[in-house]
């Protein structure tokens, strides 16, 4: 994880696309995939612990916390 401090404009977006994209790129193999799909602000990690409000709270997509579901084995 990664705290960034950037506006949320195009020149962002770019920036952020560009650097996921060289880290697939370095470091995605067949283990490993690095999710290019999170440049856009609205996709960023939520804090774990947090409440995640996107949208209204419906009985379909409720607000919840966020949290840690799977934790992988460390067989190292």
């Amino acid at each position: 994880m990664y705290r960034i401090d950037l506006p949320n404009d195009r020149e962002a977006l770019e920036f952020v696309t560009g650097a996921l994209a060289e880290l697939d790129r370095r470091y995605s193999d067949v283990v490993v995939k690095v999710d290019v799909t999170s440049a856009n602000a609205a996709r960023i990690w939520k804090a774990y612990g947090t409440v995640a409000r996107k949208g209204d709270s419906i009985p379909d997509r409720v607000h919840r916390v966020s949290r840690i579901l799977e934790v992988p084995v460390d067989n190292s």
